[in-house]
């Protein structure tokens, strides 16, 4: 049932998602059919099945789909998303409690606590929200659900908790290939918790790599800058 290492159904998998994408249904439901033949049983086949037949109105025969595609993958986000969708058929209303559910299932899902340290931090619960958020760190999560969290919490000025949460995941140093953002929003953090070294290694990271956005490598000059100062 893996897909990850089987190319024809890999490739398959991504025609289908970009199609479903650009609404062209007819030829996804064409490529999911495909993929059930090359991979019956996998994350893959669950979560292109699901995703086509909910974006076709189907939603009662989506249900089962999406709902084996988290079992077999509760990290996969844009399941959990469409799962989260206001109009999905599940037994509870409300998504903090559907996440509740799915957390005490899949207790290792670094997905499900981000998505529910976002909900608890939109609604100011930021105690819960910050808790949740350390242990999808130390889970794994992907940078793009780390990028959210951390920028709350240092918008928040919770700058000790985004320490705690680099050190959770790893260590800083974990981070220093990681999306330039998120390096971003660790350096700001480390640096207002006198962790100086780490603040430094980060922005310089972000401040060397041409590829990143010319408005972020500006605030790392301008933070190192600082540092030459302060630090």
């Amino acid at each position: 049932g893996e897909v990850a290492g089987d190319r024809p159904a890999s490739v398959t998998a991504a025609r289908c998602r970009a199609l479903i994408a650009l609404e062209r249904f007819d030829e996804a439901g064409q490529a999911a059919a495909q993929l059930e033949e090359l991979a019956p049983a996998s994350e893959e086949t669950y979560a292109c099945m699901g995703h086509l037949l909910w974006f076709q109105g189907r939603r009662a025969e989506a249900v089962e789909w999406v709902t084996r595609a988290i079992d077999a993958n509760p990290n996969r986000v844009e399941n959990v998303r469409l799962y989260l969708d206001p109009e999905f058929p599940r037994p509870e209303k409300d998504p903090i409690r559907t996440l509740d559910r799915l957390m005490k299932k899949y207790p290792q899902s670094w997905a499900l606590e981000s998505l529910a340290a976002s909900l608890f931090m939109a609604k100011k619960d930021w105690d819960a929200g910050v808790v949740l958020a350390i242990d999808a760190a130390a889970h794994g999560a992907a940078d793009e659900l780390l990028v959210e969290l951390t920028g709350r919490m240092g918008h928040r000025g919770l700058h000790k908790e985004v320490a705690r949460l680099a050190e959770r995941a790893g260590g800083w140093s974990k981070f220093l290939e990681s999306d330039a953002l998120l390096r971003s929003n660790l350096a700001a953090s480390l640096q207002q918790v006198g962790q100086a070294e780490a603040a430094r290694s980060l922005w310089s990271s972000v401040y060397a790599d041409g590829s990143v956005h010319p408005q972020i490598r500006r605030r790392a000059a301008e933070a190192l800058e600082q540092c030459e100062i302060h630090c």
